[in-house]
């Protein structure tokens, strides 16, 4: 599944606003729990990494590696 940067703004969020339901790839899912979500998020980031789409992607993930 090919994420996209909006995917990734869909996601965060709703992190930040503590929803959990989210617009992601096109289609609206419903996460369980707020730590689904942050999974989800960790892996679209790491999925936006391999492709190199985008330098800050590779900021974000430290986040997640420190």
């Amino acid at each position: 599944m090919a994420f996209t940067q909006t995917d990734l703004d869909n996601i965060q969020a709703a992190i930040a606003n503590g929803e959990l339901t989210v617009r992601v790839n096109g289609k609206l899912v419903t996460y369980r729990s707020m730590e689904e979500l942050m999974q989800a998020e960790r892996r679209i980031i790491l999925a936006l990494r391999s492709s190199s789409q985008s330098g800050s992607i590779r900021h974000q993930l430290a986040d997640f590696t420190e």
